[in-house]
């Protein structure tokens, strides 16, 4: 594909195909988070949508990132997530983070919140090869850490189309997996990416299935269907976090 403007035209044009229905799917919460700020940003705004207003409702508020709201967050989150772990990560040059440092942590302060569902992950009796499911990914930072330090086969991605915007380039951008979306080609190898009216088009099973926030950020109705697809395609021996 071309260059960044023209990838984000396509990868827009996909997601707001035969969107009739998407509406639905979002629930009154994320309705208004949308309606204060940029969604599907241009090139500028997308090579660095962790320092503006296009990343507003993934827990990166800006005008708290400083170094004491990092340093209080290490604080809290170790020793239960050991400074060892931390010190693995830092943040992806695609996505134009604001990072600080402090003791062994060195990343942004959103990225570090998923860090320790990383960790909870990587200590559960896994196979290799992986196939997981995650609802409600975010911009896809969870994703990207899981990708650093489990075997992981296919990642497959389920959220509103203005959130796998996002994902979708951070982590085409940010790592060398391929990446695609569920109703144009199936992926076997990689990261693939459905919007929630899509569920027919992904996997019938998986190894691990995850959803750390946005359940309480849906309507009933939702998290009602997304309860019944864990229980259809969760695989004997998976896991559900």
């Amino acid at each position: 594909m071309g260059n960044l403007a023209e990838k984000s035209s396509y990868v827009k044009q996909i997601l707001i195909s035969n969107n009739s229905g998407d509406s639905q799917y979002i629930s009154k919460f994320w309705k208004s988070l949308l309606s204060e700020r940029t969604n599907f940003p241009d090139e500028e705004k997308l090579r660095n949508f962790l320092s503006n207003d296009a990343s507003y409702g993934y827990g990166n508020i800006l005008e708290q990132n400083t170094h004491e709201t990092f340093r209080r967050l290490v604080d809290t989150i170790t020793p239960e997530t050991p400074m060892e772990f931390l010190s693995k990560f830092t943040d992806p040059a695609f996505g134009g983070a604001i990072c600080h440092h402090y003791k062994g942590a060195h990343s942004s302060i959103v990225f570090l919140q998923n860090i320790p569902t990383a960790y909870c992950i990587q200590k559960l009796p896994l196979k290799n090869g992986l196939r997981i499911l995650e609802i409600g990914a975010g911009f896809g930072a969870l994703a990207y850490q899981l990708n650093q330090i489990l075997e992981i086969k296919k990642y497959t991605i389920v959220d509103i189309p203005h959130s796998l915007f996002l994902s979708y380039f951070y982590l085409s951008e940010n790592t060398n997996r391929r990446c695609a979306f569920s109703s144009r080609e199936k992926v076997e190898n990689g990261f693939e990416f459905a919007k929630p009216d899509e569920l027919d088009n992904i996997d019938s099973e998986f190894d691990l299935i995850i959803n750390t926030i946005s359940m309480g950020e849906m309507d009933l109705f939702m998290v009602e269907r997304y309860k019944d697809l864990i229980k259809e395609r969760l695989g004997e021996d998976g896991f559900f976090l």
